[in-house]
């Protein structure tokens, strides 16, 4: 209710259909992550905080923009949800994998795990960071995707 209000309260604040506000937010989250991978450390996982505010963003952007929608809570549904994430993420995912795949050259398996996006729900760092290693964020994005319409009801 507290998200519904909060959302339903700065419609007029949105220019374009953006939360202007949550830009800075976003740059600090990825300057964490940056750091991180820089090898920086302030005595906490830097890394862990920006990804998981860009999971609760993209959680918070997913409702927000399906307030005022019907959605349907069926498997369906859920496939047609994640298409439509996937038609602005499949470009670039796709010039990775393909970038990555033929720099690695990895094995058949480990190919088709990155090529289906399932390759963060491997225990094995082997496979979870294979080929492009950030790509893990996008495989359990997706899988968050999958799940919003069933989790919106």
């Amino acid at each position: 209710m507290l998200i519904e209000n909060y959302a339903n309260g700065i419609e007029n604040n949105k220019p374009n259909g953006k939360i202007r506000s949550l830009n800075g937010l976003k740059v600090i989250a990825l300057f964490l992550i940056f750091l991180k991978h820089g090898g920086i450390s302030f005595g906490f996982n830097a890394a862990s905080v920006g990804v998981g505010f860009f999971f609760v963003a993209a959680g918070f952007f997913a409702y927000y923009s399906s307030v005022n929608k019907t959605i349907e809570c069926s498997l369906k549904a859920s496939f047609s949800y994640v298409a439509k994430k996937l038609v602005s993420i499949l470009p670039l995912y796709g010039i990775g994998y393909l970038y990555f795949l033929l720099l690695s050259k990895p094995t058949f398996s480990t190919a088709i795990i990155n090529l289906f996006m399932l390759q963060a729900w491997s225990p094995d760092d082997r496979i979870y960071f294979s080929l492009n290693g950030p790509s893990w964020y996008i495989a359990a994005l997706v899988f968050c995707y999958f799940l919003f319409p069933i989790i919106y009801k």
